[in-house]
């Protein structure tokens, strides 16, 4: 399994908020990353909307899905019962503990005017992009701040990255 260098900070969220929404493209990982964080750092029950029984559920009877199920709990692919976020809002207002649901997603779910302003406060939001060359290499992540800074002079050493991306 390659390592995400967002999993940490995943990790940190499901500290800080109730839920937590992985968003991203298509086949970038969301749900393997969900899976993953369930083996190994935070213990959650994980139900997928792509199995047609657990879709025909929530979207019945959505706060009796989110009350009935065990915390925590993943969620993958809430954008198909979009109702869902109601009950979780009305769950989390009921009972404000951090950590209790991981979701994931197309990014077009938080467009919807009455899901942004219905988790407000009540949700961090993460963006899962391809691979990175570094996560594929396995070597360790690199912030531009400290590449900039390690010299003395950050325009000489931005200069120089530029030339090396241009070839």
């Amino acid at each position: 399994m390659i390592e995400r260098y967002i999993y940490n900070s995943i990790l940190k969220g499901l500290k800080i908020f109730p839920s937590i929404l992985i968003t991203g493209a298509r086949q970038v990982g969301k749900s393997t990353l969900a899976k993953m964080l369930t083996r190994e750092d935070w213990p959650a029950t994980y139900h997928t909307l792509d199995d047609p029984i657990i879709m025909d559920l929530a979207q019945r009877d959505p706060d009796g899905f989110i009350y009935r199920s065990a915390k925590p709990m993943i969620i993958d692919e809430i954008q198909k019962v979009p109702d869902l976020m109601r009950a979780l809002k009305r769950n989390i207002d009921l009972d404000r503990k951090n950590g209790q649901f991981l979701l994931t997603g197309s990014a077009n779910i938080m467009t919807l005017k009455t899901v942004s302003e219905s988790l407000a406060e009540r949700i961090g939001l993460y963006q899962l992009n391809p691979f990175s060359w570094a996560e594929l290499e396995k070597k360790p992540a690199t912030d531009i701040t400290d590449t900039l800074f390690a010299e003395d002079n950050p325009q000489k050493t931005l200069s120089k990255l530029y030339r090396k991306t241009k070839g």
